[in-house]
């Protein structure tokens, strides 16, 4: 977010005792632009509208690495699919 500051963004902290807390982070919060990643400590959800996608380890053996770098690749293709960023 640093090298693109044009992009609105916030980070939201959510605290939730039942389903535990969390981190998100909202491109474009409340437009048709949205765009948002969910950081828990197990997983990241990354999506905009209605769609979302889930990254974790469960069975496939990955590292937080890993894992990270999947979440990012599809947050940055939903930032250009939704223009935020310019094409590559």
């Amino acid at each position: 977010m640093a090298a693109n500051p044009a992009i609105a963004h916030e980070w939201r902290d959510v605290p939730s005792a039942v389903a535990g807390d969390r981190t998100d982070l909202i491109c474009g919060g409340k437009t048709p632009r949205e765009v948002w990643a969910t950081l828990r400590d197990d997983s990241i959800a990354v999506g905009s509208g209605s769609r979302h996608t889930d990254f974790e380890s469960f069975g496939r053996k990955l590292t937080v690495d890993q894992i990270a770098k999947e979440a990012f690749e599809e947050f940055v293709k939903l930032l250009r699919d939704n223009g935020h960023l310019g094409p590559r």
